[in-house]
C-alpha cells in the first residue's frame, strides 16, 4: 500500500488570504434569480400534476360515454 502526504495550511495562512466577494447588488440578483428558479420549478410542478389530473378527468368522461 501507498502512503499519502497532505499538506497542512496555517490558520495564520488562512487569515491572510483575501476573498473576493461579489458587491451587494450582484449578490441580491444571484438571490432573486435563485428565487425565480425555485418558482419555475414549483409552477411546473404544479402544471404537470394539473396535466395528469386533466388526462385523467377526460379519461373517466370517455370511458362514461
Amino acid at each position: 500500500a501507498e502512503g499519502s502526504v497532505q499538506q497542512m495550511v496555517s490558520k495564520q495562512n488562512l487569515e491572510k488570504l483575501e476573498i473576493e466577494a461579489p458587491s451587494i447588488a450582484i449578490q441580491e440578483s444571484i438571490v432573486q434569480v435563485a428565487k425565480l428558479a425555485k418558482r419555475e420549478n414549483e409552477l411546473y410542478k404544479n402544471i404537470s400534476e394539473l396535466r395528469i389530473k386533466l388526462i385523467n378527468q377526460n379519461l373517466l368522461r370517455i370511458i362514461k360515454e
